[in-house]
């Protein structure tokens, strides 16, 4: 699925609410997708994604609740979101 999502968006946001997921996001390895966390880094996530590299895709993952439409920095960029959480029995 997100190999998929990645063929059809330049820019998937990785939303771990409980940072339950980060091992996996560190542990996936997707040829051609650039991956980077989000931690306070805003500013500089948008000048790489927006300047320095206008074409390449990224996997951009943060370990918090994805925040309202309105509310959200990233509204000037096309992006899918994916929200994972782990399942317990």
């Amino acid at each position: 699925m997100l190999e998929k999502l990645l063929q059809q968006h330049r820019l998937i946001f990785w939303y771990d609410e409980k940072a339950e997921m980060r091992g996996l996001f560190e542990s996936l390895i997707i040829p051609g997708v650039e991956k980077m966390v989000l931690e306070n880094n805003e500013v500089a996530f948008k000048h790489t994604v927006l300047i320095e590299k206008p074409a390449q895709s990224f996997l951009i993952y943060q370990s918090k609740e994805r925040p309202a439409d309105h509310e959200n920095w990233c509204s000037i960029c096309c992006w899918r979101t994916m929200h994972c959480t782990r399942h317990q029995h």
